[in-house]
């Protein structure tokens, strides 16, 4: 089978999602500074509300190629989209229970956008496999 060339929106969509998943670490030291006092919050919810664009961004990117407009990439790019709106509206429940769910759902939101980084880095190689899978036959 042939390897064919991801479309710009999978590019796009791509680089999206791995700037995404520079922010997560980055979200993990800013939320850290503001726990143990070294700083305020400001920075962590100013890159969270960016990270919050960038989902919108990257699930706006599955409609423009042909080749994103199936059930699977819609639904992934829509629920790390929900995610990460469920992640912005966490922190506004006082309730500590509630806000003990912010970490975790970074937890799920890290899963969900390296699996959708993956499966658009397949794209392009024969079969649609990861590299791991891909076998060379003459």
């Amino acid at each position: 089978m042939a390897a064919t060339a991801p479309s710009t929106a999978r590019k796009i969509r791509f680089w999206l999602v791995a700037i995404f998943l520079i922010g997560i670490p980055v979200q993990f030291y800013l939320a850290g500074r503001g726990v143990f006092g070294a700083g305020t919050y400001d920075a962590h919810k100013s890159v969270g509300d960016a990270m919050h664009a960038i989902t919108l961004l990257a699930f706006l990117a599955t409609f423009f190629a042909a080749d994103m407009r199936n059930r699977r990439d819609v639904a992934l790019g829509f629920g790390l989209f929900v995610l990460m709106t469920i992640q912005a509206i966490i922190p506004s429940f006082k309730h500590p229970d509630i806000g003990a769910l912010h970490p975790l759902n970074a937890l799920i939101l890290l899963g969900l956008a390296v699996h959708l980084l993956m499966r658009d880095r397949a794209t392009g190689r024969p079969g649609g496999q990861p590299a791991a899978q891909v076998s060379n036959s003459a």
